[in-house]
């Protein structure tokens, strides 16, 4: 075994060098490297720090096209008089996240976070503490022609001693000095001078008024887009809400609850990215994980008041259970290490602790005196968490069986680092809700289930000792142990505990894998139909059709498990919107935009369905006047060969506040509520409207 392990190195040694050998003729990049001064805010109090950043940019990039920065890499130097009891210990390492303001021309500008880790550095007898934390940095999309300015803003450091407590500084740039970092003509664009390192006046933030339109921010996707939020989970420009803390806490708290919980039942199943081998790891598919309540857990749903707000909660319990053992179904998984080299393990995915796995969901409906006054809706989040860690066993390295033992495991158990949500650091926490983009994907209620997803971080493996006593922690740990790990999982729809989810009904369907090519905007128009079906009154339905709506979109090239969502859409100008019974006229707005994801590929005839969210605002201008909020998982079929997108099937609730019947003022179309804990779909709708893209237009999605 001592000679299969020597063969391992060796191949991880060629892999290495030629690597360098390939980044030696890369061209097609610019690099810059940008000093800057800062003022930090210590516990010791404000004193000024040098920070270099480093970073490689493309000198092109296409409309649609993610690209991002190479290379990156923050340098600060810290005072010894800023120290304080830093300079008693051996080493500090750091984290870093600089806080990068992307714009294109003049249009306003997004926030990417530029996470960065240093490692630990011994701290000099005299004179700055230097630490350099490189890193990954998020991806960029954006949809037209024009330059992409990247400027530096806001700094927050962690630095962390080998003995006692971790010290944060809070960091602006000084002002009088250009603080721009790189520029990427894109499209049609011409490049720009790269920035140097000479004081200039300061670079000005666009103005909103330069962008009059409100067309779309840069797409940054990947990296922190939070300042002081240290997970790298994939998100948009435009993020989810963060979290709510006190909703999040009163909320997850069993105190809250009145009713004792329902125990349920729930397929899961979704996928974990390996950033260090560019792989990813299907987990409970085709055979989903099982999660079902133990005595005292299960669902429970009240109103409350937190706060100045009133809000709904929700909170899900349950155990995992694989034959009775608290675990995933085993995964087993190839990807190619260091490159090239394929490394095949099986990963065991198991509970810990006393802590059942949990979702929260939240959201504000209104005021505290809520519902005597005016309708003031949000946004809801699901957050949920779990405390696993992960064995490995069965790992072949390019086909040899390299024997771990049985106990080579995660040292500690996977994490999000930084969430508000677990600022203990010992869970992982995922997000979800009916805000678009990630790391917030759609999660349709308690009870019908729906995706979260986060930042997984591997800690270091112990314990991985073949039979000949070679110790190979190290080596697993520089293979598969790191941040960035961008994971989904998809919970299906809750059952009885007592009965069960039965096999093959209520699973969670989603493909890991997609590949979208020839990306970019599209648009259409026509007209769009609506019906709505008062299920309660026994009234005939309202089939509200108009005659013409305009719809723009962009989809995202990219390969492999979507970091974010696979397109956008947007439909304006509605009108001349009349029920085809009753004669009424209608007035429809969406609120914000329409993601779309896959579900499912048909290789034979190139189709793919899939799901996104929407919502719409509908008020009947004819008499008896009023107005309702629809809102609901939209069905998305587009086919390859025709370019053919379809908006149809839509199971709409009017809903608008969690399910409350304050949303609608229709009396014949009441919305849904909560009656015992249990949702009474009072009014459901349907939207149907298809689009043919032009050849220029249509993109191609494909999965195995």
């Amino acid at each position: 075994m001592a000679g299969g392990l020597m063969r391992i190195r060796t191949a991880a040694l060629a892999v290495v060098m030629a690597a360098g050998l390939v980044g030696g003729v890369a061209t097609a990049a610019s690099a810059a490297e940008t000093r800057l001064g800062y003022t930090c805010s210590f516990p010791s109090g404000k004193a000024p720090v040098g920070v270099t950043v480093a970073a490689t940019f493309p000198k092109h990039a296409e409309p649609g096209t993610p690209f991002q920065p190479t290379g990156v890499a923050t340098t600060v130097a810290v005072p010894r008089s800023a120290l304080g009891d830093l300079a008693k210990a051996a080493t500090v390492s750091a984290t870093t996240q600089l806080t990068v303001k992307v714009a294109q021309d003049d249009g306003q500008p997004a926030d990417a976070g530029w996470l960065g880790d240093a490692p630990a550095t011994k701290v000099p007898a005299g004179g700055d503490l230097t630490l350099t934390a490189p890193g990954d940095v998020p991806t960029v999309t954006v949809t037209t022609d024009g330059t992409v300015v990247f400027t530096a803003a806001k700094l927050d450091l962690t630095l962390t001693p080998d003995t006692g407590s971790p010290v944060q500084a809070s960091c602006t740039p000084d002002a009088g000095q250009r603080t721009t970092l790189g520029s990427v003509p894109v499209g049609n664009a011409t490049a720009t001078a790269s920035p140097t390192p000479t004081a200039a006046p300061t670079s000005a933030k666009p103005s909103a008024s330069a962008n009059p339109t409100g067309g779309p921010l840069p797409k940054v996707t990947g990296g922190a887009t939070t300042p002081g939020a240290r997970s790298r989970a994939g998100t948009d420009a435009t993020p989810a809400t963060a979290l709510d803390a006190p909703a999040f806490q009163k909320c997850a708290n069993p105190a809250t609850y009145v009713a004792k919980p329902f125990a349920v039942a729930a397929y899961v199943a979704g996928y974990a990215n390996v950033q260090k081998v560019n792989g990813a790891a299907v987990v409970g598919s085709p055979d989903p994980g099982s999660a079902i309540s133990a005595t005292g857990e299960g669902l429970q749903q009240t109103f409350t008041a937190i706060g100045d707000g009133w809000y709904f909660c929700g909170r899900v319990t349950f155990e995992l259970n694989d034959n009775g053992v608290r675990e995933f179904p085993v995964v087993t998984t190839t990807a190619p290490a260091f490159g090239f080299v394929p490394v095949t393990a099986t990963a065991h995915i198991s509970q810990v602790g006393d802590d059942p796995l949990q979702a929260v969901v939240y959201q504000r409906e209104g005021p505290s005196d809520f519902p005597a006054a005016a309708d003031r809706v949000a946004p809801y989040t699901v957050v949920s968490t779990a405390r696993v860690s992960m064995r490995l066993s069965d790992v072949k390295v390019n086909g040899v069986p390299l024997d771990v033992g049985n106990n080579c495991r995660t040292s500690r158990g996977l994490y999000t680092p930084g969430s508000a949500a677990d600022p203990n650091n010992d869970r992982i926490v995922f997000t979800g809700g009916d805000t678009t983009g990630n790391p917030t994907p759609i999660y349709a209620n308690p009870l019908n289930g729906g995706a979260s997803a986060g930042d997984v971080q591997i800690p270091p493996f112990q314990g991985c000792v073949t039979p000949s006593g070679d110790d190979l922690d190290k080596l697993l740990t520089s293979t598969v142990s790191g941040a960035d790990n961008y994971s989904k999982i998809v919970q299906g729809p809750l059952c009885p505990a007592n009965i069960g989810c039965v096999p093959g009904q209520l699973q969670p369907v989603f493909k890991p894998l997609w590949t979208l090519t020839h990306g970019g905007p599209f648009d259409g128009s026509g007209p769009i139909e609506f019906t709505l079906f008062p299920s309660v009154t026994g009234l005939p339905p309202a089939d509200i059709k108009c005659a013409a709506h305009t719809m723009s979109g962009i989809a995202y090239n990219g390969s492999g498990p979507p970091r974010g969502d696979q397109a956008m859409m947007r439909l304006r100008g509605i009108r001349n919107c009349t029920d085809q019974a009753s004669g009424s006229t209608w007035t429809i707005t969406q609120q914000g935009e329409t993601p779309f994801n896959g579900s499912t590929y048909d290789a034979t005839t190139g189709l793919t369905k899939g799901r996104g969210l929407t919502t719409f605002t509908m008020t009947r201008t004819s008499a008896p006047r009023c107005s309702m909020t629809v809102t609901g998982a939209a069905g998305i079929t587009y086919s390859n060969p025709d370019g053919v997108l379809r908006v149809e099937n839509v199971a709409l609730v009017a809903t608008g506040e969690a399910m409350t019947a304050r949303s609608s003022t229709c009396a014949d179309f009441p919305a849904s509520e909560i009656n015992d804990q249990h949702l009474r779909e009072t009014t459901t709708a349907t939207v149907t409207s298809t689009y043919t893209l032009p050849p220029d237009q249509a993109f191609t999605l494909t999965s195995p």
